[in-house]
C-alpha cells in the first residue's frame, strides 16, 4: 500500500504535465498576469526601503541557498531587478545561480546522497548512471532540464545522482536558469521604473521562451518520457523515429 501511493502521484503529475500545444498559451497568460500584478502593486518606496535595509549581499546569498530546498527563484529575480538595477541584478544573480548549482551538485554527492536516493526510489523516475560512461550525458542533461514534471531544484539533484560530469551539469543548468533569470530581472527593473516598453520586451521574451519549450516538449515527448524513465525505447511504439 505504501509503494502504490507515490506511483499514483507520479502518474497524476505526468498526466497534468504532458506537453500540449496549449501549454504555450497558458504560459502567455500566466506571464502577462504576473507582470500586470507586479506592475499594479509595486510600491517603489517599499522596495527602496528593502534595498537600504537588506543590501545586495544577504539578498544574493539567499538566492544561492534557498532554491536548494525548493524555494522559488522567480520572486528573487524580479526583486533583484527592482531593488538593485539591471547590472547589479544580472551580476549578482549570475553569481548566486552559479553558487546554487555548485551547492546542489555537492549535496547530491555528500552524505545526504543516500537519503535523496531513497526519496527518488519511491517514484517511477529512473536515474541513469554516467559514472563509467559519459556518452549521452549532455543529451540527458538538456532533455531533463526541459522535461515537464520534476521541479527545477530536483532536476539538479537528479543530474548529480546520475553522475553527469560537473561541467556538463553546470553549463546546461546555468544556461537554462540564466535565460529565464535575465528576462525577469529586466522585468523587475522596468516595473520599478514604470518603463512600459522595456517591460513589454521582457514579457515577450518570456512568452517566446515558454512557447519554444512547449513546442520542444510536444515534438520530443517520447524522448522526454524516456529521459524521465517513464517509457523505455522498447515500450515506445515505432522506436524513436
Amino acid at each position: 500500500m505504501e509503494s502504490a501511493a507515490p506511483e499514483q502521484s507520479i502518474d497524476e503529475a505526468t498526466r497534468h504535465n504532458r506537453p500540449t500545444p496549449y501549454r504555450g498559451l497558458l504560459a502567455v497568460f500566466a506571464v502577462l498576469a504576473l507582470a500586470g500584478a507586479f506592475w499594479l502593486t509595486t510600491d517603489r518606496e517599499l522596495i527602496a526601503g528593502w534595498k537600504a535595509d537588506a543590501g545586495p549581499i544577504p539578498f544574493f546569498i539567499g538566492l544561492a541557498v534557498l532554491p536548494a530546498v525548493g524555494f522559488p527563484t522567480t520572486p528573487f529575480f524580479v526583486l533583484a531587478g527592482a531593488m538593485f538595477g539591471l547590472w547589479t541584478g544580472l551580476i549578482g544573480c549570475a553569481a548566486a545561480i552559479a553558487a546554487n548549482q555548485v551547492l546542489c551538485y555537492w549535496i547530491s554527492h555528500s552524505g545526504l546522497r543516500p537519503w535523496i536516493e531513497r526519496r527518488m526510489s519511491r517514484t517511477k523516475y529512473k536515474i541513469p548512471d554516467f559514472s563509467e560512461s559519459k556518452s549521452g550525458a549532455l543529451r540527458f542533461a538538456i532533455l531533463l532540464r526541459v522535461a515537464p514534471g520534476p521541479p527545477t531544484f530536483l532536476k539538479s539533484y537528479v543530474l548529480g545522482l546520475a553522475s553527469v560530469p560537473f561541467w556538463i551539469y553546470f553549463w546546461v543548468s546555468f544556461t537554462f536558469t540564466g535565460l529565464y533569470a535575465v528576462s525577469f530581472i529586466v522585468l523587475g527593473e522596468s516595473i520599478f521604473d514604470r518603463d512600459f516598453g522595456t517591460a513589454g520586451v521582457a514579457v515577450g521574451v518570456l512568452v517566446l521562451i515558454g512557447c519554444v519549450i512547449a513546442w520542444f516538449r510536444f515534438r520530443h515527448k517520447k524522448k522526454l518520457k524516456e529521459t524521465l524513465g517513464l517509457e523505455t525505447p522498447e515500450e515506445s511504439p515505432g522506436g524513436e523515429g
